[in-house]
């Protein structure tokens, strides 16, 4: 897989994702544009970014098991990734997962801020 991700953002990875043997450069470089993408914070007018955002909502049903919604991620990175979008994931069926998985310090921040709910 080919990384549409500009390669300069390769000279900035820093993550706990980075010495990982097992992770893909293309991801690599994935989560370090996401991360920097998030420190420049949401803005409803003038942010070019664009998202894809995952969710499972109270109102909705048949989401699946966790098992159904966490095989596909690597895909959703893939995709996110190919078209330079912002993964987000918003579950609140049958809880809020942002309550129970909290992504590492420096790692991979999939939640949806408040500025976007």
């Amino acid at each position: 897989v080919r990384s549409i991700i500009d390669p300069a953002a390769s000279l900035n990875r820093s993550g706990p994702w980075e010495s990982s043997g097992t992770i893909p450069n293309w991801m690599k470089d994935y989560f370090a544009w996401h991360k920097e993408q998030l420190q420049r914070g949401f803005k409803r007018d003038g942010n070019n970014n664009k998202y894809l955002v995952i969710s499972c909502l109270d109102a909705v049903q048949h989401c699946g098991g966790l098992a159904d919604r966490f095989k596909p991620l690597p895909l959703y990175v893939m995709i996110a990734s190919l078209t330079r979008r912002v993964l987000l994931i918003h579950w609140d069926s049958p809880c809020a997962l942002k309550e129970y998985l909290v992504p590492p310090e420096g790692g991979f921040d999939w939640r949806v801020p408040k500025e976007l709910e």
